[in-house]
């Protein structure tokens, strides 16, 4: 019988890592762009997150191959502040996870999870999703688009979602993802923004958190660079390459990860520590729009954690992640 619960906890959390940080702009007359946070009100962007991953797990003296896709679509809507909003705010996000399919494929064997089919609750992985999926997140942001409050409102759309039977303990370790997702997700788009005019050639650099869901933080350290114009499906375009590199520890224990469950003979994982890697990329801006129309990702890393098959050394577990960001549609908010 195949079990790597431990493993599909660590994919998951590469997921979480991993999300890109997206960026809207605008544009001056004399071609230069400057960069900052800027939402139209009464608009509402549909985008659509996706995240393929490729594992190499320790399995004996040779490795297992394990794949992950997961797509996410997400709903954010922008308005002007209401009369409840702090007197700081300069615009009110309203967001919403709406959508969520994910694959696994091991050892010739593949799991698939999808949001919105009638038997998704009884899925292996429904429970990291339970207590987020349609629910409405109210974010509250400042001129410079930090985050002054977060509020969610009403319930999940499938409400609570326990661990099913016989998923040893796969329930338990998966830390359930709430509003703070969104959260993270809403700031990730502002992230690493020069605040200033910059021209074709220019470069700037930034040392930062890098959130990772509800397990917590990394240091990664990034270069931009604005390498000029194109054009994508007819819209033109300004283009920004990114490099960098990340590093940190991850506890595990303290997001309810891996706390007591020994299914299978498996010992507890309490951390995960993802060793110095590397990032590239591009993102794509959409000069008439305002925003980023299409972003790309991929990162090559290396997961440390405790063996949860038992011994002294440590599992060492390589991984590619290739991570895409699209514009879906843009359009007035119907009341």
């Amino acid at each position: 019988m195949f079990r790597t619960p431990r493993f599909h906890s660590a994919t998951f959390f590469a997921t979480a890592v991993l999300c890109l940080w997206n960026t809207f702009s605008s544009w001056a007359q004399d071609g230069s762009v400057t960069l900052e946070a800027t939402y139209a009100p009464g608009k509402e962007y549909h985008m659509t997150l996706e995240n393929n991953i490729v594992m190499q797990i320790p399995f004996g003296e040779q490795s297992m191959e394990q794949k992950v896709n997961m797509t996410q679509s997400f709903i954010i809507q922008s308005w002007a502040p209401d009369e409840e909003a702090d007197a700081q705010a300069a615009t009110v996000l309203k967001a919403t996870l709406d959508h969520v399919v994910m694959k696994t494929t091991a050892m010739g064997m593949d799991m698939t999870y999808d949001s919105k089919q009638t038997d998704g609750g009884a899925n292996l992985f429904a429970p990291m999703f339970a207590d987020i999926l349609g629910r409405l997140v109210r974010l509250e942001l400042d001129s410079e688009g930090n985050v002054l409050s977060v509020e969610a409102e009403g319930n999940a759309a499938g409400g609570e979602s326990p661990a099913p039977a016989g998923a040893g303990g796969l329930g338990a370790m998966s830390a359930k993802l709430g509003p703070e997702v969104l959260e993270q997700f809403v700031v990730a788009l502002t992230a690493s923004l020069p605040g200033n005019t910059v021209k074709p050639g220019d470069t700037w650099s930034t040392d930062r958190e890098l959130a990772a869901g509800s397990y917590g933080a990394m240091m990664a350290d990034l270069t931009f660079t604005y390498t000029g114009d194109e054009e994508m499906d007819g819209h033109p375009v300004a283009v920004i390459e990114t490099v960098g590199k990340f590093a940190g520890e991850v506890d595990l224990e303290a997001a309810g990860v891996g706390s007591g469950d020994t299914a299978g003979g498996l010992g507890p994982v309490s951390a995960i520590q993802i060793d110095e890697s590397t990032i590239s990329g591009k993102l794509c801006f959409d000069k008439a729009l305002g925003i980023q129309r299409y972003s790309e990702q991929s990162m090559d890393l290396t997961i440390t954690m405790p063996n949860p098959l038992g011994g002294e050394a440590p599992m060492t577990v390589p991984m590619k992640q290739k991570t895409v960001i699209h514009l879906d549609s843009v359009a007035d908010i119907k009341e």
